[in-house]
């Protein structure tokens, strides 16, 4: 919740540029895509298979996304960690290898 702050700082920002720029925004946002449904994809994956570790995965890669969406739509608010497209790719990487059970996560959101 610290963070909270800067988090809306930058949605504001998003929120005043998307407003003038609606096609800048919505290629910044094609970046976020990927990242966002494969997050969503295993939080329903853990919402029908309960699993400490991805549970773990998940708190640890949140914070990762809210800064990436930072550096993408507010850059000049500096993020708190190093982040990059790459970067979330390479942590992705290190998501708890459990067998896809759920239809929910075969299926395209």
């Amino acid at each position: 919740m610290h963070a909270l702050p800067r988090y809306l700082q930058a949605l504001r920002l998003r929120a005043e540029r998307a407003y003038h720029s609606p096609d800048k925004d919505r290629v910044k946002a094609e970046h976020l895509i990927p990242h966002v449904e494969r997050y969503k994809a295993l939080e329903v994956q853990m919402a029908a298979e309960p699993n400490p570790e991805i549970k773990r995965f998940l708190k640890e890669f949140r914070p990762l996304l809210e800064e990436y969406k930072i550096s993408l739509f507010a850059p000049e608010i500096k993020t708190q960690v190093r982040v990059s497209s790459k970067i979330l790719d390479a942590k992705w990487r290190e998501a708890p290898q459990v067998p896809v059970t759920t239809k929910a996560v075969l299926e395209k959101p």
